[in-house]
């Protein structure tokens, strides 16, 4: 057993685990920054089409 690429692909599988986690959790509004409201996200969105 190559307990290298285990390690390896143990770190790249946690990498690809949390940035697709921080994605979907951005299209529903959360980030890093704090959670954006539904109701603040309309008000963006109908700020930025003006």
């Amino acid at each position: 057993m190559n307990k290298t690429a285990i390690k390896n692909f143990a770190i790249q599988a946690r990498n690809k685990l949390i940035a697709d986690i921080s994605y979907r959790a951005g299209l529903m509004g959360i980030t890093t920054e704090g959670i954006m409201l539904r109701q603040q996200k309309n008000v963006k969105k109908n700020c930025k089409s003006s």
